[in-house]
């Protein structure tokens, strides 16, 4: 799970170990989100910023050798991490 300003958690390495696709991704997280109480809208705009920004950078194959890598490397956990962070402050501050 990525752990985001104020606490927020996005899925990260253990869920997205099922994702086959960035739309699954975009699913979990949408879930996530709203488990976590946050507006549908704000949401969304969360989940679709990450995604988005895993999209720029990675290729699908590329994705999820990163997340797979993730489970056990610090680093390749915290890459995923960052996308998270720069879209919370995205989204919630601007």
């Amino acid at each position: 799970m990525l752990t985001v300003g104020l606490g927020l958690s996005l899925p990260a390495s253990p869920l997205l170990a099922a994702s086959s696709s960035f739309e699954d991704y975009r699913q979990e997280c949408l879930q996530r989100v709203k488990k976590q109480g946050l507006a549908d809208d704000v949401g969304r705009d969360l989940c679709n910023c990450t995604i988005d920004e895993f999209k720029k950078k990675y290729s699908l194959q590329d994705f999820q050798k990163l997340i797979q890598k993730s489970k056990g490397n610090k680093a390749s956990a915290k890459s995923l991490a960052t996308v998270g962070e720069v879209c919370f402050e995205k989204v919630l501050y601007e």
